[in-house]
């Protein structure tokens, strides 16, 4: 939680105001509550996430939002990239976006409730409330103002060339990289390792980013690699495994490949 809500303040999400002013002004005041993940890494290993989310069911519509339609890319695409990665032997690199909808500026004018835990008061005991200055988890415009925050980076300042058949696959024939969004998960392909190495500077710059190193997990789904076959494999075998064992039978007897 504390590192979630250190990573809010460096970024400048809100800023601390007089909760009675708003009050008097009319304007509403939106709750947030706290919401724990257990995630799972490629290797089995795990760790802990704690995610603060504004109540989005809370916002009204034409005041607190208006548009929120944010694509996601096709499957199809997924397999494609991964069997041309295969059969030309393309480098596939795999970056994260750390609070990813924390990066756009907000233009709804939001009020949100303190975090449970880290409330603090005004210099004269007064109750103070966030006043949102950047896009939340939770929120309902959140995914569409992130997305076009990346597509205006993409193609306005890196010169990339967004796909007619799917809007979240950008692609350079200069530059010699591909790369396709899904929400906070970025995939490059490239032929060429400094390609994908200039491309991961250039994330980084714009955005806080975690380099996850070569593709092995996507979206749940692990990418297992036979360079020397030209071969790549995906399957979800421990989610698979976590769902027999839930009813009781034993993964060990039934193959996955």
């Amino acid at each position: 939680m504390k590192e979630e809500k250190d990573s809010l303040d460096e970024n400048k999400t809100w800023d601390l105001v007089d909760e009675a002013s708003i009050l008097k002004s009319g304007k509403r005041i939106i709750g947030c509550k706290w919401v724990y993940r257990l995630k799972r890494n490629a290797d089995g290993s795990r760790r802990f996430k704690a995610r603060l989310v504004i109540k989005g069911n809370e916002q009204e519509y034409g005041i607190d939002f208006e548009e929120t339609f944010a694509p996601v890319a096709k499957f199809s695409t997924i397999h494609l990239l991964l069997a041309l990665a295969a059969q030309f032997d393309w480098e596939i690199e795999q970056m994260d976006a750390v609070t990813a909808f924390l990066n756009p500026p907000l233009l709804e004018e939001v009020y949100m409730r303190q975090p449970e835990g880290f409330e603090v008061t005004g210099p004269n005991s007064e109750r103070l409330v966030c006043r949102l200055r950047k896009c939340l988890y939770g929120l309902k415009q959140a995914p569409r103002a992130w997305y076009q925050e990346v597509d205006a980076y993409f193609t306005k300042t890196l010169g990339l060339t967004r796909s007619k058949e799917d809007s979240n696959l950008y692609i350079s024939v200069k530059a010699n990289i591909i790369v396709l969004l899904w929400v906070d998960d970025f995939l490059v392909f490239s032929p060429c390792k400094e390609a994908i190495k200039i491309m991961k500077s250039q994330l980084s710059a714009k955005f806080k980013m975690t380099d996850l190193g070569p593709a092995r997990q996507f979206l749940g789904i692990q990418i297992e690699r036979n360079r020397q076959a030209c071969t790549i494999q995906i399957h979800q075998k421990p989610y698979t495994e976590s769902v027999l064992k839930r009813f009781g039978w034993k993964p060990a007897t039934v193959s996955l490949h």
